[in-house]
């Protein structure tokens, strides 16, 4: 029986929720990733940022029906976009990664890393062993597991 870790991407590149958003951006391109799990000094999964938080998404203001553009924690209009980006820079990742995040240990059968998939709704899932990260299971990986049937 295939376990995460048969399946995981390894090593994943990860971030210090301390460190700006400029930072992880500028890791998730260089290592053309599109998430980063968000570890402490133990290398323990706090939370996870991806590329999906960069994007604007429009959302009703409070207490209005008026619906604004929200991205990294910001509203804005469409004109102040540019600038709500540049002033997101020096921001830390902990004020705008999720958290808490779902994580796997790299012994589990992937038949349950697929259920947490499914019902949890989420894209990616960090991989533990003794709680501290060592890999990433994104849905993608799951092609692994097709690419290896013989016909």
């Amino acid at each position: 029986m295939k376990t995460a870790q048969d399946i995981m991407s390894a090593p994943a590149i990860s971030v210090q929720p301390g460190e700006t958003l400029q930072a992880a951006a500028e890791r998730m391109l260089a290592n053309k990733v599109s998430c980063l799990p968000v570890v402490d000094e133990k290398e323990h999964v706090i939370g996870i940022v991806t590329h999906t938080d960069f994007s604007p998404r429009e959302r009703q203001v409070p207490f209005s029906s008026q619906l604004l553009p929200f991205v990294l924690g910001e509203w804005a209009s469409f004109e102040e976009m540019e600038n709500s980006y540049r002033r997101a820079a020096n921001r830390p990742v902990r004020e705008v990664m999720i958290h808490p995040v779902f994580t796997v240990e790299a012994d589990e059968p992937v038949t349950k890393v697929i259920e947490i998939l499914v019902h949890q709704r989420v894209r990616r899932l960090p991989v533990v062993e003794k709680g501290r990260l060592v890999g990433l299971i994104a849905r993608h990986d799951l092609l692994k597991l097709v690419a290896e049937i013989k016909s």
